[in-house]
């Protein structure tokens, strides 16, 4: 999928537009998991790298769940990296912060093996 938009993007008049926000009132919110039988994350794969952007004045609580059942969150909004370990693997969290030319709010989140991070040292 990753190679396919980066593909795209380069092909001259196009958009890609992918839907998610704030439904207001008619409680359209969202959850979403993934578990080992959909293989979102290939076995090999050194690390998972997940942004999320969304309007810097609208409000919303992130919370991660290892398949163990351990649980990080909801995450605060502070300035920083933050981290945590979830079983084997170490999350890293970023907020950032508005830019003089976008109102848009990055939330990075890092999810890093730590068998990788133990053979490194």
């Amino acid at each position: 999928m990753e190679r396919f938009l980066n593909d795209i993007v380069d092909t001259w008049k196009n958009v890609i537009c992918i839907g998610s926000g704030n439904e207001g009132t008619i409680a359209g919110h969202t959850a979403e998991r993934v578990s080992d039988e959909e293989e979102a994350v290939q076995e090999r794969e050194p690390a998972l790298n997940i942004q999320i952007w969304k309007s810097y004045v609208d409000e919303m609580n992130i919370s991660i769940s290892s398949p163990s059942g351990e649980r990080v969150g909801p995450l605060r909004e502070i300035l920083g990296p933050q981290r945590f370990v979830l079983g084997d693997t170490e999350l890293l969290v970023y907020y950032g912060e508005p830019k003089p030319y976008s109102v848009r709010q990055e939330i990075y989140i890092s999810f890093i093996p730590r068998q990788s991070m133990k053979g490194a040292k």
